[in-house]
């Protein structure tokens, strides 16, 4: 390159650091001015069942140990290791930030390939989990889809 230095990938990583956390900061900024006020998430608490809103987080938990297994069984074809405590904590935030800036999963998908290239997995592999993944949601999304229409008939 003339006439230019390029900054070196520490510093590009620190913006891009930075640039994601304000970002992460006006969607929350957002999501609470958007929400709704305290007495009606109380009235919602009051009439729900706690036993469902139990059954609720256990499939919820069991869907980002999904997410995880699918990432675990692609990164098993590799040498590169990340332990499975690891991917269920990006699988959190990934389905958090799909959620908090709806782009159709690319922010989320930018936060795994950040997050497992920062664990040393190689480009190729990132890659390729992203890849399954977005195949194994879709798939799971058509099942669904199936099954609703099959129970709506």
């Amino acid at each position: 390159m003339t006439g230019g230095v390029l900054p070196d990938a520490p510093a590009r990583r620190a913006r891009h650091g930075w640039v994601f956390g304000l970002a992460l900061l006006a969607a929350l900024i957002l999501g609470v001015t958007r929400a709704s006020d305290e007495r009606e998430f109380a009235r919602l608490l009051k009439q729900s069942a706690p036993a469902w809103l139990f059954v609720a987080a256990l499939l919820q938990a069991a869907t980002y140990l999904a997410q995880s297994a699918v990432w675990r069984a692609v990164l098993r074809r590799t040498r590169f290791r990340v332990p499975l405590g690891a991917l269920y904590v990006m699988s959190f935030a990934k389905l958090f930030v799909d959620q908090a800036l709806p782009s159709a999963g690319i922010s989320g998908a930018a936060l795994i390939v950040h997050g497992l290239e920062r664990r040393g997995v190689g480009r190729g592999p990132v890659m390729a989990c992203v890849v399954v993944e977005t195949m194994t949601n879709s798939t799971a999304l058509i099942l669904a889809l199936l099954v609703a229409l099959v129970m709506a008939d």
